[in-house]
């Protein structure tokens, strides 16, 4: 399977440990060999796992004190007026009662300024 790896990028950009139960552990240098890799292993339906890179995670937001009864279509599009992209909206519920709480998790899209989200001030007013 490494010589397979080899068509797909260099061997210099990635190194690999072998772990147990016939595992191998593949670590690219770079976020382009990861794609290359990803791509490769897709294509050759080889069984693996990956994490997301860091630059293509969501971030993670909790907003408290409003309604859970409002609509979270209704929540998303003031981020969306104010240049943030939200990804997903959850009201998060009691972890027992299972009643909805005045929280909502927000995921945004990864951008440049997405810490921007914190300097604001209200929703919905």
């Amino acid at each position: 399977m490494i010589a397979n790896l080899t068509a797909a990028t260099a061997a210099e950009t990635y190194y690999t440990k072998t772990l147990s139960n016939n595992t191998v552990k593949i670590n690219p240098t770079n976020p382009d060999t990861y794609r290359k890799l990803i791509h490769h292993l897709r294509n050759e339906n080889i069984v693996h796992h990956t994490y997301q890179p860091k630059e293509e995670r969501a971030y993670k937001i909790v907003i408290r004190g409003l309604q859970h009864s409002i609509p979270t279509e209704d929540i998303s599009n003031e981020p969306n007026n104010k240049g943030f992209k939200v990804r997903n909206i959850i009201n998060v519920r009691h972890r027992v009662r299972k009643e909805p709480l005045p929280l909502f998790s927000v995921d945004i899209e990864p951008d440049e300024n997405k810490k921007d989200i914190f300097n604001l001030e209200d929703l919905q007013h």
